[in-house]
């Protein structure tokens, strides 16, 4: 037995991660920034987003996805540009419904990339915040889901 958290899919992460998330390749940066003026986050790294179509879109809605839903993820902090919005709907769907708690900031509605940030952090600490209030649970061994590690740093590289 081992303890873990247990999500509302039944799924049990041993982490309890912030992940921020930029929605297109041009918030990376803001991504990082945020990512490090939080510990126990983590951040997304990919250069793609709203110039994509087609099937290139398509397996980065799914790579997103995937990773968004990973059980090691508690909550989730996209970052926005107003050019995004449609494609990653889909996303932040499927992560309500996956029960992870999410906020949603807006690159160009929150005024450039300092408001971006000094706002990104007031959210991130308060999801922070609800992640540590979660309880472990002894779960099984048989939880465990074994992987490779595509984390350096605090970054998640779609590419690396």
């Amino acid at each position: 037995m081992m303890k873990g958290y247990v999500r509302r899919d039944g799924k049990v992460g041993f982490r309890n991660l912030l992940l921020v998330v930029p929605t297109t390749g041009c918030q990376a940066e803001v991504a990082r920034r945020i990512s490090d003026a939080l510990p126990g986050s983590t951040y997304l790294y990919h250069p793609l987003g709203c110039s994509s179509l087609g099937k290139d879109l398509d397996l980065l809605m799914r790579n997103m996805e995937g990773i968004t839903l990973h059980p090691n993820v508690g909550a989730i902090l996209f970052v926005e540009m107003s050019c995004a919005q449609l494609s990653i709907m889909q996303v932040h769907k499927k992560a309500i419904e996956a029960g992870k708690m999410i906020e949603r900031i807006n690159f160009h509605k929150e005024g450039g990339t300092s408001k971006t940030v000094q706002r990104a952090i007031i959210l991130g600490k308060e999801l922070l915040q609800k992640l540590e209030k979660i309880e472990r649970r002894t779960v099984p061994i048989s939880s465990l889901i074994l992987g490779t590690k595509g984390v350096s740093q605090n970054k998640v590289d779609l590419f690396g």
